[in-house]
């Protein structure tokens, strides 16, 4: 072989090699090992994060879990390497607190790496409720707040409050949202039918976790006022005087007890029933009266339908009265009148009536001595509470807890006569004469030596 020949077949075969050793090697993709964390119970969707993976001399083409995946827990996507749950059931603390998932990538070379992406499940921690107490009055009104119910949660927030068992002839409501619970049915707040009430209450997290506890409301007794108390007739059955001042009434009347307001009540047949009390009140300071009244209204030649008086038209002695439906033209009103007599006669006294117009008021001297705020009358056949409520400047009518109308006094102190009866059904000597007579029930009958305060007005109503 020439010299020459040798050395051009010598300078191919280094720049063959040359070249083969400037060839740029292919390199597998890289992964690192990662790790993530996702709550419990976490619906089957659920992002769990995103591996991340990459090649420097292509692209990734394709994404799979190798081992780990216990419960087919997870799925990756095999385009982008997204990590999301496939098996809710599978997503649970106590049974996999953490999985450590073998994930391999592939790249355009066909170049296979793998990591461990460890997964951690945070536990979903129920929400937290004790046991708790609350009281509240008797009778309190409908959407009276009893309390708050506290409760929490660790890993995210109370969305709902519920009610499960032990709220009879829903006595309660909560609120759903923030756990306020309060009065919803006012006639079942008694003390004496049910003093108290275990509720049980649940309370649902937004992992839709849950926990229960019992809730304990304890009803206050609220006791009628005593203080000042003078006469008290609960008509049950009897004309006992129920106030400790023994108080009897003398009955003449036909002993009709019906049913009534609390427990029984007292028919008056509005022709001859009346009751006379065995001591003589004495009115001279004023007394406030509660009663419970339920009329028939006027019953024919009946003149005011009284409830109760001392008061005679001989010889001056008009003292107190009371009555149920107005006098002569008036009589069909159906409206309670007190009237107070300063000196025994007809002229000087102080009295208002719960319906009063304001036409009324102008026959009279002064009326802006009278406050007309809801004037209200009777309504037959239905239970009215009634108070005629005398303070130290007013004298006030109230209907079921609200004031009807007031009258500010004129006079200190009233006509008190030493030996006039006080009748409850009727007057001997008033009006047209002994035709005066109550037609209807009264219940709870008591009466005060002093003035009510708002408050044990509102106790006597729903007593």
């Amino acid at each position: 072989m020439k010299p020459v020949s040798i050395l051009l077949n010598f300078c191919i075969l280094i720049l063959f090699v040359s070249l083969s050793s400037c060839k740029k090697k292919d390199i597998p993709p890289a992964i690192k090992n990662q790790e993530f964390t996702i709550e419990e119970n976490s619906p089957a969707g659920s992002v769990v994060g995103t591996v991340i993976a990459n090649d420097v001399d292509g692209q990734i083409s394709s994404y799979s879990i190798l081992s780990g995946n216990t419960d087919n827990a997870f799925v990756i996507s095999t385009t982008d390497g997204k990590l999301t749950v496939s098996n809710v059931g599978a997503i649970n603390y106590d049974i996999h607190p953490a999985f450590t998932l073998l994930v391999e990538v592939t790249d355009d070379k066909n170049k296979i790496s793998t990591a461990e992406i460890q997964v951690n499940i945070k536990r979903d921690i129920p929400p937290s409720i004790i046991a708790q107490e609350f009281s509240i009055k008797e009778k309190s009104p409908s959407g009276s707040l009893v309390g708050q119910i506290v409760a929490s949660d660790e890993d995210g927030r109370i969305s709902s409050f519920s009610i499960l068992s032990g709220n009879l002839n829903n006595a309660f409501s909560i609120s759903e949202t923030d756990g306020k619970l309060t009065v919803n049915n006012e006639a079942v707040i008694d003390y004496e039918t049910n003093p108290t009430y275990t509720l049980l209450v649940k309370v649902i997290d937004n992992q839709n976790k849950s926990a229960t506890a019992n809730i304990k409301v304890n009803l206050i007794d609220v006791v009628p006022p005593v203080s000042g108390l003078i006469l008290y007739y609960p008509f049950n059955g009897n004309l006992k005087d129920s106030s400790g001042n023994h108080n009897d009434g003398i009955d003449y009347t036909s002993h009709h007890y019906v049913g009534g307001k609390r427990s029984q009540a007292l028919d008056f047949n509005g022709t001859s029933d009346y009751i006379q009390l065995s001591s003589s009140l004495n009115i001279q300071n004023g007394l406030s009266f509660s009663f419970w009244i339920n009329t028939r209204g006027t019953n024919g030649t009946e003149n005011n339908g009284n409830v109760i008086s001392k008061y005679t038209m001989s010889g001056t002695e008009r003292g107190l009265l009371i009555n149920s439906f107005g006098y002569k033209t008036t009589k069909y009103e159906n409206r309670i009148g007190a009237a107070y007599y300063a000196d025994g006669g007809s002229s000087n006294y102080d009295f208002v009536n719960s319906y009063m117009e304001p036409g009324e008021l102008t026959t009279y001297p002064n009326p802006e001595l009278w406050t007309l705020l809801n004037p209200l009358k009777l309504i037959m056949g239905y239970w009215t509470h009634c108070v005629v409520n005398v303070t130290t400047t007013k004298i006030e009518i109230w209907f079921n807890g609200i004031l009807c109308t007031s009258k500010t006094r004129e006079y200190t102190t009233y006509y008190n006569s030493s030996t006039e009866p006080t009748y409850i059904g009727n007057i001997y000597w008033g009006g047209e004469g002994n035709n005066n007579h109550f037609n209807g029930q009264l219940d709870e009958f008591r009466v005060y030596n002093r003035a009510l305060t708002n408050e044990e007005i509102q106790i006597l109503l729903k007593e």
